[in-house]
């Protein structure tokens, strides 16, 4: 994974956790895996056969690039939903 990426990661991360602390209502939490569930992700998808996955629940899309970086090494694709519109345009223009 490159170096960009990363950053990006981890601003979301620490997005997350900012907003996350100003809220106890689990609708508007961001909820990300954080980095050690996104990098066993991506070690489980790179190990695998799989080319395409369909993810629920984006929030930032912090498990997404996860997911995209591991499938990326076959040229595979993610498609994720969102259903909550509020956490997507908490992020939306953040980064």
């Amino acid at each position: 994974m490159d170096e960009r990426t990363l950053l990006i990661l981890k601003d979301i991360q620490q997005f997350a956790t900012e907003h996350d602390s100003r809220t106890t209502e689990k609708k508007e939490q961001m909820l990300i895996i954080g980095e050690d569930a996104g990098r066993f992700l991506y070690i489980l998808l790179s190990l695998s056969h799989y080319s395409t996955v369909l993810e629920l629940g984006t929030d930032c899309g912090y498990s997404t690039i996860w997911i995209a970086e591991a499938l990326r090494q076959r040229g595979g694709i993610v498609t994720t939903v969102e259903w909550h519109e509020q956490k997507y345009l908490n992020c939306f223009g953040t980064f």
